[in-house]
């Protein structure tokens, strides 16, 4: 379990490979590094693979909270320059999609490419707060920069704590954000073990930032190759509003899969082991392969002809 020394955290990472291209994973909230071990194991050859735990997470130390989107930025900011590394592949996961969106905007000469895997979609949560369920009521009527909605928060996540609920209901919350997972091939009671020790103090600054963190206005204006991966079975993040998010971006394409809820790593890390592969590739990878398909296909086609004659 290696750990890294930035200026303001040390920072818990998991790594794979030693291949040239660099690409750096986020995870999502209530999570760890740990929602990456299916795809490190099967890391393509060409790639080295670093996947951080963002602070207040897991094994991650730090004296202070993130209190805003940027300030996790900064931290994955820190992390690359401790690593040595000048220009990576960015990859992202639910919140840990929110924070590589917004580091894109802050550093995009940085990137070589851009992936959102099921991310927050940058809109302040305006979605979310829409929806006509128990999730949508709730934060459409409650706001952390309101310190009595703070203090009925964190008095809901106490008492849940105390009366011995909150594991089993993080432990149904999580069951359906991975809905066609194997649990014991994801090590489903571990990750519940890390969502669990996460903070309520961390739970609510999350939420603020993400409840304060809207960017379209500045998504047009993004210079850097994205590629958006959605679920069709994702019970948070509606389809919609990444579809939103893709066509608010000059660059991007959004791929939807069918047999998936909001966690695609987990669910099928074979298919986001490729999916990966074929998202970090540069212009001219895509371009050779693209070459290689058409010239299979004019000599399959010779073969037909030959053989029909």
């Amino acid at each position: 379990m290696p750990y890294l020394e930035t200026p303001s955290l040390n920072v818990h990472y998991e790594t794979a490979g030693k291949g040239r291209s660099v690409v750096v994973l986020l995870h999502g909230n209530f999570a760890t590094s740990r929602w990456w071990k299916l795809v490190l194991a099967r890391a393509p050859k060409q790639f080295t693979i670093y996947a951080p735990t963002l602070r207040g997470f897991g094994e991650t130390k730090s004296p202070a909270h993130a209190r805003s989107i940027h300030d996790l930025a900064h931290d994955v900011r820190a992390f690359a320059r401790g690593l040595g590394v000048r220009r990576f592949h960015l990859v992202g996961h639910s919140l840990g999609g929110a924070v590589a969106l917004q580091y894109a905007l802050s550093w995009p000469e940085t990137l070589r490419g851009l992936g959102l895997v099921a991310p927050a979609p940058g809109d302040g949560l305006e979605a979310m707060r829409s929806r006509p369920d128990s999730l949508g009521r709730l934060l459409a009527w409650t706001d952390p920069a309101w310190p009595t909605s703070r203090m009925a928060l964190a008095s809901a996540l106490a008492w849940g704590r105390i009366f011995g609920g909150y594991r089993l209901s993080i432990a149904h919350a999580l069951a359906r954000m991975m809905p066609s997972a194997d649990p014991e091939a994801v090590g489903f009671n571990a990750l519940v073990a890390d969502a669990v020790s996460v903070t309520d103090g961390v739970l609510i600054d999350i939420y603020e930032a993400l409840r304060h963190w809207d960017v379209r206005p500045l998504l047009a204006s993004l210079d850097v190759r994205t590629r958006i991966l959605a679920g069709r079975r994702d019970a948070l993040v509606s389809l919609a509003s990444l579809e939103a998010l893709a066509g608010a971006m000059p660059r991007a394409q959004l791929d939807v899969w069918d047999g998936v809820g909001h966690s695609p790593q987990l669910e099928d890390p074979d298919a986001f082991a490729a999916w990966l592969a074929h998202a970090t590739e540069s212009r001219l990878g895509a371009a050779w392969r693209a070459l290689v398909a058409r010239l299979r296909a004019t000599v399959a086609s010779s073969r037909r002809r030959r053989s029909a004659s």
